[in-house]
Protein backbone atom coordinates (compact mmCIF):
# COMPACT_ATOMS: atom_id res chain seq x y z
CA UNK A 1 0.00 0.00 0.00
CA UNK A 2 2.91 2.50 0.87
CA UNK A 3 4.52 2.13 -2.17
CA UNK A 4 1.09 3.42 -4.05
CA UNK A 5 1.41 6.61 -2.37
CA UNK A 6 5.11 7.10 -3.59
CA UNK A 7 6.58 7.03 0.06
CA UNK A 8 9.78 5.46 -1.25
CA UNK A 9 10.27 7.77 -4.22
CA UNK A 10 9.93 10.64 -1.99
CA UNK A 11 12.75 9.41 0.00
CA UNK A 12 15.12 8.61 -2.72
CA UNK A 13 14.20 12.08 -3.96
CA UNK A 14 15.26 13.17 -0.52
CA UNK A 15 18.46 11.41 -0.43
CA UNK A 16 19.64 12.25 -4.19
CA UNK A 17 18.96 15.93 -3.33
CA UNK A 18 21.42 15.58 -0.16
CA UNK A 19 24.30 14.07 -2.73
CA UNK A 20 23.87 10.61 -1.17
CA UNK A 21 22.87 8.76 -4.07
CA UNK A 22 24.99 7.26 -6.99
CA UNK A 23 24.30 5.64 -9.85
CA UNK A 24 27.45 3.84 -11.16
CA UNK A 25 28.03 2.65 -14.70
CA UNK A 26 31.08 0.08 -14.09
CA UNK A 27 32.06 -2.02 -12.19
CA UNK A 28 30.12 -3.74 -9.19
CA UNK A 29 27.19 -1.81 -8.58
CA UNK A 30 26.90 -0.78 -12.32
CA UNK A 31 23.44 0.51 -12.99
CA UNK A 32 22.32 0.32 -9.52
CA UNK A 33 21.31 2.89 -7.56
CA UNK A 34 23.82 3.16 -4.17
CA UNK A 35 23.42 5.08 -0.76
CA UNK A 36 26.36 6.41 0.14
CA UNK A 37 26.23 6.16 3.69
CA UNK A 38 28.71 8.56 4.69
CA UNK A 39 26.73 11.08 2.67
CA UNK A 40 23.17 9.78 3.93
CA UNK A 41 24.35 10.54 7.51
CA UNK A 42 24.11 14.20 6.97
CA UNK A 43 20.21 12.91 7.07
CA UNK A 44 20.94 10.41 10.05
CA UNK A 45 23.20 10.49 12.06
CA UNK A 46 22.88 7.17 13.30
CA UNK A 47 24.89 5.87 10.01
CA UNK A 48 27.98 7.86 10.69
CA UNK A 49 31.52 5.72 11.22
CA UNK A 50 29.79 2.45 9.54
CA UNK A 51 32.73 0.21 7.87
CA UNK A 52 31.02 -0.09 4.64
CA UNK A 53 30.12 2.78 3.11
CA UNK A 54 27.92 2.10 0.25
CA UNK A 55 24.55 0.34 -0.09
CA UNK A 56 22.48 -1.08 -3.14
CA UNK A 57 19.18 0.61 -2.82
CA UNK A 58 17.68 0.00 -6.34
CA UNK A 59 19.37 -2.69 -7.81
CA UNK A 60 20.36 -2.46 -11.97
CA UNK A 61 16.68 -4.14 -12.88
CA UNK A 62 14.85 -1.35 -11.23
CA UNK A 63 13.79 -3.27 -8.28
CA UNK A 64 13.97 -1.57 -4.62
CA UNK A 65 16.16 -3.62 -1.52
CA UNK A 66 14.78 -4.08 1.87
CA UNK A 67 17.17 -1.08 2.68
CA UNK A 68 15.16 1.48 -0.04
CA UNK A 69 12.07 0.29 1.79
CA UNK A 70 13.07 0.65 5.08
CA UNK A 71 15.16 4.33 4.38
CA UNK A 72 11.46 5.29 3.49
CA UNK A 73 9.48 4.07 6.08
CA UNK A 74 12.28 5.00 9.13
CA UNK A 75 11.89 8.81 7.69
CA UNK A 76 8.15 8.59 7.56
CA UNK A 77 8.60 7.37 11.06
CA UNK A 78 10.80 10.89 11.84
CA UNK A 79 8.66 13.00 9.91
CA UNK A 80 10.95 13.63 7.29
CA UNK A 81 8.90 12.69 4.52
CA UNK A 82 4.94 12.53 4.49
CA UNK A 83 3.00 9.52 3.94
CA UNK A 84 -0.94 10.45 3.63
CA UNK A 85 -1.18 7.30 5.00
CA UNK A 86 -4.93 6.58 6.19
CA UNK A 87 -6.13 4.90 9.46
CA UNK A 88 -8.79 3.01 11.41
CA UNK A 89 -9.17 1.45 15.15
CA UNK A 90 -7.71 -1.71 14.81
CA UNK A 91 -8.11 -2.80 18.87
CA UNK A 92 -8.48 -1.61 21.82
CA UNK A 93 -5.15 -2.42 24.47
CA UNK A 94 -5.77 -3.26 28.30
CA UNK A 95 -4.34 -0.20 29.31
CA UNK A 96 -7.72 1.28 27.40
CA UNK A 97 -5.49 2.97 24.29
CA UNK A 98 -6.46 2.13 20.88
CA UNK A 99 -3.81 0.74 18.45
CA UNK A 100 -4.33 1.57 14.86
CA UNK A 101 -4.32 0.16 11.68
CA UNK A 102 -3.51 1.72 8.30
CA UNK A 103 -6.80 1.52 6.18
CA UNK A 104 -8.34 2.84 2.25
CA UNK A 105 -10.88 3.97 4.05
CA UNK A 106 -9.65 5.34 7.70
CA UNK A 107 -8.99 8.69 8.24
CA UNK A 108 -6.21 10.91 8.66
CA UNK A 109 -4.24 11.15 11.59
CA UNK A 110 -1.08 12.97 13.14
CA UNK A 111 1.30 10.08 13.11
CA UNK A 112 4.81 10.18 11.67
CA UNK A 113 7.03 12.09 14.07
CA UNK A 114 8.57 9.56 16.38
CA UNK A 115 11.07 11.07 18.63
CA UNK A 116 12.15 7.71 18.85
CA UNK A 117 11.47 4.00 17.18
CA UNK A 118 12.18 1.00 18.67
CA UNK A 119 12.24 -1.80 15.29
CA UNK A 120 11.69 -5.56 15.84
CA UNK A 121 13.38 -7.03 12.20
CA UNK A 122 13.54 -10.78 11.72
CA UNK A 123 16.75 -12.42 11.09
CA UNK A 124 15.68 -12.88 7.48
CA UNK A 125 16.43 -9.81 6.83
CA UNK A 126 19.67 -8.99 8.14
Amino acid sequence: MWLGLKLLWRALKLAEESGALEKPSTGKYANCVVANLEKLGKIFKELEGLEENEKVLIRSNGTATYLAKDLAFHMWKFGIIKGDFLFDEFMTQPNGKVLYTTSAEGKEMDFGNADMVINVIGSAHQ
